[in-house]
C-alpha cells in the first residue's frame, strides 16, 4: 500500500491538531499518518473537559498523588494486594486498586506539574499508541485485501471501541489493548515471551489475571471439540441466568470463603451489590437507542460466533485461523460468563475484537461467499447505531476548541461546556 507523504500534513497538525486528524484518520493504517493521529491524542487529553465519571475521580486523585514522597510511592507499590496498604493514605481512584499503571502514571508526571491536564494527555497518548500498535499487528497477520468485505470489517475493527473510552476510563481499556496487542503477537508467532507480555496487562487492570489465565489454558491445554460444544452451553446458559437474575450476589458470597484475604479486598469493587444496583438504574434511565445500541451489539456478535460453531454458517478456514479457533472459543465463554458481573462484563470486547478478526480474515478468503454477506448486511445498520450512539456519548468530554484552536490556546484557554453542550444545548 502507496505511504503517500505525510509531512505537509503534519505540519498543519502542529498548528491546528484537530484538522489533522480529521484529515488523516482516512490513512489510520499509514505509519506516517499514524503520528498525526497521536499528536491529536495527546491533546484531546490535555484539553479534556471533566463531564464526570471516572475522569473526575482522577483529577481529584491529582493533587493528592502530588503530594506522595518516594517512600510513599514505592510503600504502595510494594503493598498493591495487603488489605492495610491505605491506613496511611486517604483512598482514591489510583491508590486503591491493586494495580499500579494510574497511579505510577500519576506519581511520574506529577513530580514536573501540578497541572493534571498533562496527565490526562499521557494518557490519552499511551493509549491511542497502542491501539495504533494493535491494528498494525492486525494487519501484518492479516494481510492487505482490497475487497469490499475487507474493508468494512477492518472499519468494524476500528470502530468497535469508542475513541474517547481510553481517556475517561484510564486503565481498563488500556490494559485491553496492551493484553490484545501481545495477544495477537503470540498468536501470530507462538512465542511464550508474548505471553509474558501480555500478562503485563494485570499491572494496568489487574481483573486482566482473568483473560490472561484463559490464554494460559489454550497454550497448554488442547480442548477438544466436545469439550468446547459444553463450555459453549454451559456459558450460554449461564448468561441467560445472569442477565436476567441478580448473580452479583452469588459472587459476592462466594468471596466469603476468603474473608480476611488481600483476595476479597480485591474483587470487592466488583461483586458489591450496592455498585451493581447503582449501575442497573443508570442502565434503566439510559435512553432508549443507548440500549438498543446495547443489545444490538452484543446479541449479534453472540450470534455470528453461535451460527458458525453450530455450522449453520459454513465458510473457507485456513490453518491460521483453525490454530486459535480454541482460544476464540475460550473468550467467547468467559464473555458470557462475567456478562452480568457487573464491570466485568467488559471483557465482551475482547471477543467482540477477535470477532471482526477472524470475519476480517475469513473475508479476504471468502469474499464471495453468500454467509459473508448476509454478515454484511446485517451489521452494517447495527454498526452504524453503534458508533453514532457512543461516539455521541464522547462529546461530553472534548473541548470544542481542539478542532478549532491551537496548542497555544491550549494551554491558557479552556471553553466552559462540553462539543456536546455547544452542538445541541445539552
Amino acid at each position: 500500500m502507496r505511504k503517500g507523504n505525510a509531512t505537509p500534513l503534519f505540519l498543519l497538525s502542529i498548528i491546528f491538531p484537530g484538522i489533522g486528524f480529521l484529515l488523516s484518520i482516512r490513512k489510520i493504517w499509514n505509519k506516517q499518518y499514524q503520528k498525526i493521529i497521536l499528536l491529536f491524542a495527546f491533546w484531546l487529553g490535555f484539553t479534556a473537559f471533566f463531564f464526570g465519571g471516572d475522569i473526575l475521580e482522577y483529577k481529584n486523585a491529582f493533587p493528592i498523588t502530588g503530594k506522595y514522597t518516594w517512600d510513599s510511592y514505592f510503600y504502595l507499590v510494594t503493598n498493591s494486594f495487603s488489605e492495610n496498604r491505605l491506613i496511611l493514605f486517604p483512598d482514591n481512584v489510583v491508590n486503591s486498586k491493586p494495580d499500579i499503571y494510574a497511579l505510577t502514571l500519576q506519581f511520574i508526571i506529577s513530580r514536573f506539574t501540578d497541572n493534571e491536564r498533562w496527565f490526562f494527555g499521557f494518557v490519552s497518548l499511551i493509549y491511542a499508541f497502542l491501539f495504533l500498535k494493535f491494528i498494525n499487528e492486525v494487519l501484518v497477520f492479516s494481510g492487505i485485501n482490497k475487497t469490499k468485505p475487507w474493508r468494512f470489517f477492518f472499519t468494524c475493527l476500528l470502530l468497535i471501541v469508542p475513541f474517547y473510552v481510553g481517556l475517561t476510563g484510564v486503565r481498563f481499556w488500556t490494559a485491553l489493548f496492551w493484553f490484545m496487542l501481545f495477544t495477537m503477537k503470540y498468536i501470530r508467532t507462538k512465542q511464550p515471551l508474548f505471553i509474558a507480555l501480555a500478562a503485563v496487562s494485570i499491572l494496568i487492570h489487574y481483573t486482566f489475571m482473568f483473560p490472561v489465565g484463559v490464554l494460559l489454558i489454550y497454550r497448554f491445554l488442547n480442548i477438544s471439540n466436545a469439550a468446547k460444544k459444553v463450555l459453549v452451553i454451559l456459558s450460554l446458559i449461564f448468561f441467560t441466568i445472569s442477565t436476567t437474575t441478580g448473580l452479583l450476589g452469588y459472587a459476592g458470597q462466594a468471596l466469603d470463603l476468603f474473608e480476611d484475604s488481600s483476595v476479597k479486598t480485591v474483587a470487592s469493587s466488583y461483586t458489591d451489590e450496592d455498585n451493581l444496583l447503582e449501575k442497573q438504574q443508570d442502565a434503566d434511565t439510559a435512553n432508549w437507542y443507548v440500549k438498543v445500541k446495547q443489545a444490538l451489539v452484543t446479541y449479534s456478535f453472540m450470534g455470528i460466533f453461535l451460527l458458525e460453531f453450530f455450522g449453520v454458517f459454513k465458510w473457507r478456514t485456513n490453518k491460521y485461523l483453525d490454530s486459535w479457533y480454541s482460544l476464540y472459543v475460550l473468550f467467547f465463554c468467559i464473555a458470557s460468563f462475567t456478562f452480568g458481573l457487573g464491570s466485568l462484563g467488559r471483557f465482551m470486547y475482547i471477543f467482540f475484537l477477535l470477532s471482526i478478526i477472524r470475519l476480517l480474515i475469513v473475508s479476504s478468503i471468502n469474499y464471495r461467499n453468500s454467509y459473508i454477506k448476509i454478515v454484511m448486511y446485517w451489521l452494517f445498520p447495527v454498526m452504524l447505531i453503534h458508533v453514532l450512539v457512543s461516539f455521541r456519548a464522547g462529546f461530553y468530554y472534548i473541548d470544542p476548541l481542539l478542532f478549532v484552536g491551537n496548542p497555544v490556546v491550549y494551554f491558557v484557554v479552556h471553553s466552559t461546556q462540553s462539543l456536546s453542550e455547544f452542538l445541541v444545548g445539552h
